[in-house]
């Protein structure tokens, strides 16, 4: 007997989830449900009064089909105008945005759920939308721009990981323009650890880094998520057993809780909980999550309760791997379920930051934060000091001020170190030899208290010194010596090696930066990778080149200056067409030849090769 035939169908897909759920969810938990309650009823009517149907909610989201492109986004455009005007009333309390998806497609029906591309493209529109907007596919837009009188913003061709779909944005009164990209899908992403990456940041800033920000930020409602440097988080809904309707509630605020934890540090990309609900009622494997959503690692856990016991059990999975990399017990007293709920979804925040972040534990034991949230500020303060723009340094200054005045018995002389660092390299300082000078003076300050990080102490010495101090280099490379002569991190190693390559020892550099990487679970946007790629290329090691970055290159995030180079090496090869791609990539995020310093430091010969190159590949676009 032959295998029982799918049973499919061509429809419109009608996606939708609140923006910033659980952020509004730890504002004010009861307001915000009881908000969406209304406004979810809203939505249902109009879903009904626009003959669609619903077959999927969960938490903050809601699925619909249409047998008409027209009905569904008319329905889109009168929901999100209400909405709006909701918003706008004065004594509106609780502001929900919502966005909207909608995409034609075949879909494979189970039971009344639907399933397949045609409903994970219209979650990914929808998660493409502007907030309060909707997003539509072609295959909707070729139906409905000559039937209404809406127009449309043409977005082009987005990609995210297998789908690849042309895009329009709804042009409602209250949404913007938006430019036209192919870059959907950006994630920001980064999940960094205990180890001092910031120090590798420091170091790509320092001479390499040009002023443009090409870092990826994190969001916890961007489920769009091509291949990046960044993992990307899913936690799942708990699994219940023994629990009262009432007590279910329960379950789904601890999924809620765990996310709006995670997601409070903006190094780390969790998921919406509406792709969370979306993956579990599907009953996706791993293999799909990864496929379709760019999953790396996938939070699990059950909920038991027994008369006023209960028992919560977590476990991390990381899928490439296929094996639990960390687990997580907590029994319970049902009046304290919130307490642990927090405690929990901190440990868990902890777990990752050591297991799937960088390596090394130095900042844990050298800055001792009496709480993970300022400790979860800190990697905050890193993240956005290495941005480069004007507006990410104060905004990291004041994170930073923030974190000393909370601190006062904590020892920051060397992180203001860093910030004036920052300041200098930006071009925002009005008096360079003063802060220089006070960089000089918080050095020493760091040095003279016993309790602080000596081998980070040498280590900025030898860089800030090399840089900013006009300190020899064999007084640096002295200085970096001896920040290995403790016991080292991947970030210690990054800076020495840094300073090794900037004073000619190129192979000591690139051995201390190849132990970094090694040590650098995540590369956190390809810093650590991208100052190996210079250091390779200023060596002529192109072969390494090529073994180190051909699977990573087409990374959305990548950085420029492997971009270029990696163009540089494509020409050379032969592969124009390759050359171009990748030289408009590299200049459409900030590279600009006459503003790398590390161009200038290239040998002669190389340095004459390299800019004739690249002049010939901009000439023949």
């Amino acid at each position: 007997m032959g295998e029982k035939r799918l049973n499919r169908k061509v429809t419109v897909i009608f996606a939708t989830d609140v923006v910033g759920y659980s952020k509004h969810v730890e504002d004010n938990e009861s307001l915000t449900i009881k908000t969406y309650s209304v406004r979810e009823t809203v939505l249902l009517k109009l879903i009904g009064d626009f003959q669609g149907r619903v077959f999927n909610t969960g938490g903050d989201s809601v699925l619909a089909e249409f047998s008409s492109a027209v009905d569904a986004v008319e329905c889109a455009a009168t929901f999100q105008m209400r909405m709006t005007e909701i918003n706008n009333k004065p004594d509106t309390e609780c502001r929900l945005e919502f966005r909207v998806g909608i995409n034609m497609g075949d879909v494979i029906q189970k039971n009344e759920n639907l399933l397949g591309d045609g409903v994970n493209i219209a979650a990914r529109l929808e998660a493409f939308a502007q907030h309060s907007g909707v997003c539509i596919s072609k295959s909707v837009y070729d139906l409905v721009a000559t039937k209404t009188d809406f127009s449309f913003n043409d977005l082009g061709i987005q990609r995210v990981k297998d789908n690849k779909f042309h895009a329009f944005d709804l042009v409602l009164p209250h949404t913007n323009k938006r430019v036209p990209s192919n870059a959907a899908g950006k994630k920001t992403p980064m999940l960094l650890a205990f180890a001092f990456l910031v120090f590798g940041i420091i170091v790509s800033a320092t001479f390499l880094m040009p002023k443009n920000d090409y870092s990826s930020g994190s969001s916890i409602d961007a489920d769009r998520v091509p291949i990046s440097s960044f993992p990307v988080v899913l936690v799942m809904p708990l699994r219940t057993s023994g629990l009262s309707k009432d007590q279910s509630e329960l379950a789904k605020g601890f999924t809620e809780s765990m996310i709006t934890t995670l997601a409070s540090y903006d190094g780390v990309t969790v998921l919406s909980s509406s792709t969370s609900y979306h993956a579990q009622k599907s009953e996706m494997l791993d293999e799909e999550i990864k496929r379709e959503f760019g999953v790396d690692h996938v939070i699990r856990g059950s909920m038991q309760i027994i008369g006023q016991k209960g028992r919560l059990n977590l476990e991390i999975t990381d899928i490439d791997l296929g094996t639990v990399t960390g687990t997580k017990q907590k029994d319970f007293d049902i009046n304290d379920i919130f307490e642990v709920q927090d405690q929990l979804s901190y440990e868990i925040l902890q777990e990752m930051q050591i297991n799937v972040g960088n390596s090394g534990s130095a900042t844990a034991s050298k800055i001792p934060f009496d709480s993970m949230e300022d400790y979860t500020a800190f990697l905050n303060w890193r993240i956005e000091w290495r941005k480069e723009n004007e507006e990410s340094y104060f905004k990291s200054l004041s994170m930073l001020e923030e974190l000393d005045r909370k601190n006062p018995e904590l020892s920051m002389s060397i992180w203001f170190a860093w910030q004036l660092f920052k300041k200098t390299g930006l071009g925002l300082s009005a008096d360079p030899e003063a802060d220089s000078l006070e960089m000089s003076e918080l050095i020493n300050k760091s040095f003279a208290n016993p309790n602080s990080d000596q081998s980070m102490n040498y280590a900025a010495r030898a860089l800030i010194g090399l840089n900013r101090l006009q300190r020899s280099c064999e007084d640096s490379i002295k200085d970096a010596d001896k920040a290995l002569e403790y016991p080292t991190t991947a970030d210690i190693l990054m800076i020495t090696g840094y300073v090794y390559n900037g004073c000619g020892k190129l192979e000591k550099g690139i051995a201390a930066t190849r132990r970094a990487l090694r040590l650098t679970p995540n590369d956190s946007s390809w810093f650590i990778t991208r100052n190996l790629v210079l250091a390779l290329f200023m060596n002529r090691q192109f072969e390494e080149i090529a073994e180190l970055v051909n699977a990573k290159i087409d990374a959305t995030d990548m950085h420029p200056d492997i971009l270029i180079i990696w163009a540089y090496l494509k020409f050379k090869n032969g592969d124009k067409k390759e050359a171009e791609s990748y030289w408009e990539r590299a200049t459409n995020i900030g590279f600009e030849l006459d503003k790398r310093r590390w161009v200038s430091q290239l040998p002669k010969d190389l340095k004459k090769d390299f800019e004739t190159t690249l002049t010939t590949v901009s000439n023949s676009l």
